[in-house]
């Protein structure tokens, strides 16, 4: 008994010694914790001059002030502007996103937001309506969070989300320090050390720069939350994808944490939401990065790379590079080249559209979600923008807008084609939509705001529409076009990695 005793008595000195040597620590956390909410006690709106928006004029009678993007998003955002406080008799609708919502790879001119106010001012003429296009080229839905908080402190009526695609752009999660590849107890420490604000201050101390977060106005004084460096913008950023099953569901799992506290805060807010299922083009485009399984054997990684590159050898006859392709998936059910090399043979194989064949579906949505350069939203996060919106609508003001489905017909036809494909003749690259498109996501988000008791819908408002519509195309001039198409140029060689071609030409 007396062993067990001093045993105990041993074991309590550690303890205790342990926790003294942490006791300085603690507090200086607490404290800089405690600092730091004094600081932040406002609600994260930008109204300091840090966010998307600021405002650039006073009207002293009226008592009204001009807001604006800021300059300083330019290269980011398009041109928006509105009046606070809101005007009588306007209704007002934010629309966030990526470069989708922006228009790429044309502008906002021709973007389903400004579609969506022609429609809206055309079926109600006694009232003004605004939608403002608040999409950020490259910018994930982490992102698009804090410009939903700034926006809900300017009067909207009704946001729309359309996010997904990007999420996968940046050094996201423990990658964000290096660690995509790091073991579980190193995640952890790392996680635990970026929560730290000591952590934090130390390493402003020694960098003599802010990495504490960004989410923060007192860390992010100048607003770069706002400014980001993908992947891919840096040279050869192509190589910095890895094939890695466990970071894509991370950042999956993110996404559905993030996506479900936007829909959450507008519920608390009570202001309408749209939310839309990103849609994007599986036919046309080709995995952007093709890996073998990194857990292969060797001598199975030397034939999977040999058997890749004969099939991707424009000489190689085809049924070689069938046989081939089907030996890649038996050995490596993942393969994200396999899967498109077998999907674009049975789709081309299908005579009509409609009969497009279940193999031709499971190897198309297979190559798309197994790019180890994922930049369209993968089956996973599609499902998860349709249930959570589903789950929202049954008790709140969410509506559910499925762009895949919409798209599920080629663009001259009128009845849908139930094959679960959206058609790729609705895109101009991988996710962006043709300008005829944009029109057809407006035409269905209108719907939702008819529902809403917004407007009704006529023949005559149909009409007074289609020629607003023309007439503002009309005003956009060559130049306009042609500047989307180098647009669209550039994109191509950046989603391409800077190396000037795609995986598998096209």
């Amino acid at each position: 008994m007396p062993a067990q005793i001093t045993s105990r008595r041993r074991w309590i000195f550690r303890l205790t010694a342990i926790a003294i040597g942490f006791l300085p620590l603690v507090v200086v956390e607490i404290g800089l914790r405690w600092i730091d909410g004094r600081e932040d006690s406002r609600p994260s709106d930008g109204f300091d001059g840090t966010g998307l928006f600021t405002p650039v004029q006073a009207d002293q009678p009226s008592g009204t002030v001009t807001w604006e993007i800021s300059p300083r998003r330019s290269n980011y955002f398009c041109h928006a502007s509105f009046v606070a406080p809101k005007p009588p008799n306007t209704r007002r609708v934010f629309v966030l996103g990526g470069s989708t919502v922006q228009g790429r790879p044309y502008a906002s001119e021709t973007a389903f937001a400004k579609f969506l106010e022609l429609r809206l001012n055309s079926a109600d003429t006694d009232r003004r309506h605004e939608v403002i296009n608040c999409g950020g080229v490259s910018y994930a839905s982490d992102r698009v969070e804090r410009i939903l908080h700034e926006v809900l402190g300017h009067q909207p009526d009704a946001i729309v989300l359309y996010i997904g695609h990007n999420e996968f752009l940046e050094d996201r999660l423990e990658d964000r320090h290096g660690q995509q590849h790091a073991s579980s107890a190193q995640r952890w420490i790392n996680w635990a050390a970026g929560k730290s604000r000591a952590v934090g201050v130390l390493r402003e101390v020694w960098t003599g720069t802010d990495l504490a977060g960004s989410s923060n106005r007192s860390t992010d004084p100048e607003g770069t939350f706002f400014d980001l460096q993908t992947r891919l913008d840096r040279e050869g950023g192509m190589r910095a994808f890895r094939r890695d099953s466990s970071w894509r569901n991370q950042v999956e799992r993110q996404f559905e944490q993030t996506l479900d506290r936007m829909v959450r805060t507008c519920r608390k807010q009570r202001i309408p939401l749209i939310v839309c299922v990103p849609a994007s083009d599986v036919v046309r485009t080709p995995p952007f990065k093709v890996e073998p399984n990194p857990s292969a054997l060797p001598s199975q990684d030397a034939f999977m790379r040999e058997a890749w590159q004969t099939i991707v050898d424009a000489e190689t006859d085809q049924t070689e590079r069938f046989r081939l392709a089907r030996n890649l998936l038996e050995i490596d059910s993942e393969h994200a080249g396999a899967h498109f090399v077998l999907g674009r043979a049975a789709y081309d194989r299908d005579p009509t559209p409609e009969s497009c064949s279940d193999a031709a579906r499971k190897h198309l949505i297979a190559a798309r979600d197994f790019d180890v350069c994922p930049l369209r939203a993968t089956t996973t996060i599609e499902e998860t923008v349709r249930s959570i919106g589903q789950v929202a609508s049954k008790t709140s003001p969410v509506q559910l807008v499925d762009i895949p489905r919409l798209f599920d017909r080629p663009p001259l036809m009128r009845s849908a084609i139930e094959d679960d494909i959206a058609d790729p003749g609705w895109f101009v690259d991988h996710v962006h939509p043709t300008i005829s498109g944009h029109r057809r996501i407006a035409t269905e988000l209108s719907r939702t705001f008819e529902t809403w008791g917004w407007f009704e819908r006529s023949n005559v408002t149909e009409d007074r529409y289609q020629e607003v519509a023309r007439e503002h195309l009309s005003t956009l001039g060559e130049e306009y076009y042609q500047r989307g198409k180098q647009r669209l140029e550039g994109l191509q060689r950046w989603a391409a990695g800077r190396s000037g071609q795609t995986t598998i030409e096209q």
